[in-house]
């Protein structure tokens, strides 16, 4: 019988940052629980209550890709790492962000 482990985590779906618990069995999600004493929210909207079908879609990338003449390949984290923070520094002086929980 493969023992379940119940990891803290925060909702990524906005800027509230409700808490939850993701149950864990052989390195898988398997379920999320409700962190009932959280401060912000003892329980998650439709979306939050969605995260574990994000997080198991066979769609997800779970590797960093890059776009060649032929199509996509996949990179190790180092490489793809190191491009993004190449391109970052060449940009730097015309670079802005603008974030918030609706994007």
């Amino acid at each position: 019988m493969t023992q379940t482990t119940l990891i803290p985590t925060i909702c990524p779906y906005c800027g509230v940052g409700c808490g939850f618990y993701l149950a864990v069995e052989g390195g898988r999600a398997v379920g999320l629980e409700y962190m009932t004493d959280h401060p912000v929210s003892g329980r998650l909207c439709a979306k939050g209550n969605a995260a574990l079908e994000v997080l198991n879609h066979p769609d997800r990338l779970q590797h960093p890709m890059r776009k060649t003449a032929g199509g996509w390949e996949q990179v190790s984290w180092d490489e793809a790492l190191d491009t993004v923070a190449a391109k970052l520094e060449e940009h730097r002086p015309a670079l802005g962000f603008l974030a918030s929980a609706k994007c």
